[in-house]
């Protein structure tokens, strides 16, 4: 039951990161799996198990879930190893899928849920905390897409520029900013002592952007910001994943990094133009937090007063 606990505490230290996953995971159907299984929703399942008595329906359930998971048509292996070892440990893998059942003549390569529809609102989840966690999405572009850099750009100058100076300095916050990747444009702020007031900072940081109030320096610094960290080292054990995880070549890294390092001014507000007003495309917000008046009894706001109420899925009907 430790791992319960330890997810439950780690609502506290990162709610930020809750608040963004929950939001977007109101958008995309990527975004809705990373929720269930690493989000609010996760730590509302674990703390349901946890306060269970009985555990054998879970073994069960567990047992069940490993007919399909361990079945050697569906998994795939990454070795990082140094060459002269990559046969040994090739043929102990080849072993060990040898010896797994096999179940499936032709799995899916790719897994989709027909029920899954973005669900655009506000979401004020109810947490034992003196202070909030606000998050917001926005629906964007792949990482593969041409605008993709400039979004990533935006994301870092909006940051430095104008969420820093706002959330943190004028309202008190620990911190707060904006990212951008896996097809969202991600605004958050953390142990902040305001609530709705900060999606308006998150709205002005938008008409800031559009208007272009950034100058050719501050495009130049940003990069230089992503290229630190695109650039950074790589250890040793992370060496492929990208690949291997994400689909993503070297040649589609390259491309996005060269579109990085072509970006403008120019494009910059176009991006800005282009996806992030609120009447442009689809959008979410979440709120982990004490009660608000400002958000209860308001028809724009789902408030969700039992973390366990995140466990239920929205389908089409």
């Amino acid at each position: 039951m430790m791992l319960a606990a330890d997810m439950a505490n780690s609502v506290a230290n990162s709610g930020h990161s809750y608040a963004m996953t929950y939001a977007s995971s109101q958008l995309t159907p990527a975004a809705a799996l990373t929720e269930k299984f690493a989000g609010l929703q996760q730590v509302a399942f674990l703390k349901r198990i946890a306060e269970q008595e009985d555990l054998q329906p879970l073994i069960s359930t567990l047992q069940q879930i490993a007919v399909h998971v361990l079945d050697c048509t569906s998994m795939r292996c990454a070795i990082n190893s140094v060459p002269e070892q990559v046969g040994v440990v090739a043929t102990t893998i080849e072993g060990f899928l040898d010896s797994l059942p096999k179940n499936r003549d032709d799995p899916d390569a790719h897994v989709q849920d027909e029920r899954f529809f973005p669900r655009m609102g506000r979401t004020h989840i109810i947490m034992p905390f003196n202070v909030n966690y606000t998050g917001k999405s926005i629906r964007t572009v792949p990482y593969t897409h041409q605008d993709s850099p400039s979004l990533r750009l935006l994301a870092r100058l909006m940051t430095t520029k104008f969420l820093h100076q706002e959330i943190r300095e004028k309202g008190g916050a620990y911190g707060g900013g904006a990212t951008s990747g896996s097809g969202v444009f991600q605004y958050y702020s953390y142990r902040d002592p305001n609530s709705v007031e900060t999606l308006d900072v998150f709205d002005r940081s938008v008409q800031w952007a559009v208007d272009g109030s950034f100058t050719d320096q501050d495009v130049d610094e940003a990069k230089l910001s992503v290229f630190s960290q695109i650039d950074g080292p790589v250890p040793p054990g992370s060496k492929g994943m990208t690949r291997f995880v994400h689909g993503i070549t070297d040649e589609q890294r390259q491309q996005h990094r060269q579109r990085l390092f072509l970006a403008t001014r120019q494009s910059l507000i176009e991006s800005a133009q282009r996806y992030l007003p609120e009447d442009r495309g689809e959008s979410a917000v979440a709120i982990l937090g004490p009660q608000n008046e400002k958000t209860m009894n308001r028809p724009d706001w789902n408030v969700i007063e039992d973390i366990d109420e995140t466990l239920v899925v929205h389908t089409s009907n």
